[in-house]
């Protein structure tokens, strides 16, 4: 029983691993084939995790190059959390192909997908 245990755990491992690798390669992606756009921030949420705090969360709605209007929520630290209000601006960056990936160009220039410029 214990191989058997081992064997699920590596199993395990290697499938949190090509989870994390997969979503790297949409970020860089993204970062790479993206379109900028000017975003409304809608909404703020703060989710309570057990044992680890708190995830904060922003909702934000832009206006593709297209004129499809986009409303999406993504991760945030809680600096940002604490220093932004609903009804204010931010970049985010969109995925041209399927407009309903995006994220705020903070997040992609803070986890080093995009430059600072």
């Amino acid at each position: 029983m214990d191989a058997l245990a081992a064997l699920l755990f590596g199993a395990m491992l290697v499938w949190i691993f090509l989870q994390v690798r997969a979503k790297s390669r949409r970020y860089r992606a993204l970062a790479q084939n993206g379109i900028q756009a000017d975003a409304i921030v809608v909404g703020l949420f703060r989710r309570r995790l057990p044992k680890t705090g708190h995830r904060y969360f922003v909702e934000y709605q832009f206006r593709t190059d297209a004129g499809e209007t986009i409303v999406r929520k993504s991760p945030i630290s809680a600096g940002e959390f604490q220093n932004i209000e609903p009804g204010d601006s931010m970049a985010v960056v969109y995925d041209p192909q399927s407009p309903g990936f995006s994220r705020p160009r903070k997040f992609l220039v803070d986890r080093r997908y995009l430059g600072r410029g």
